[in-house]
């Protein structure tokens, strides 16, 4: 790769997607199952460690009035743990913790020597699997397009 980025630019662009790294996982899986519907599955998850959580920190505090609380607590600590430490694992696992589509790292989305001008970003975009589902694709690849083949400047 170093060979690669140190060689002298080749005439080209890429069209770069940065995925929100909040519950990461369940977008790609979400992208995956149906396209573009992936922030449906981040809404779902969110919802469900936010309430995990909230589970967790009110049967602690009145746990020790309402004893019977407590069982709760801990099945709820252990779902929000589960749920944010699986996505927290994909992304160390994809990218080793740095921004990525939810599968393919950015800095390996990156035309080599194309310098930022021809890096094309989407941010917030969808997954892996449903970029070209995508309608800020079009307009990207449109962008490229008329820049570096076309010579209009977007």
């Amino acid at each position: 790769m170093q060979q690669i980025n140190q060689a002298a630019a080749i005439p080209g662009a890429a069209v770069v997607y940065h995925a929100s790294n909040n519950w990461l996982l369940y977008r790609f899986v979400g992208d995956l199952r149906s396209p573009a519907r992936g922030a449906d599955y981040v809404r779902t998850v969110g919802a469900v460690y936010d309430n995990a959580v909230m589970c967790a920190t009110v049967g602690a505090i009145f746990g020790s009035v309402l004893p019977g609380l407590l069982p709760a607590a801990i099945q709820c600590g252990k779902l929000a743990a589960g749920v944010g430490g699986l996505d927290y694992l994909w992304q160390l696992a994809v990218s080793g913790g740095a921004t990525s589509d939810g599968f393919i790292p950015v800095g390996s989305q990156e035309w080599p020597n194309g310098g930022e001008v021809n890096q094309f970003r989407v941010f917030n975009a969808t997954a892996h699997g449903a970029e070209m589902s995508d309608s800020r694709t079009v307009v990207q690849i449109q962008r490229a397009f008329d820049r570096n083949f076309v010579g209009r400047n977007p």
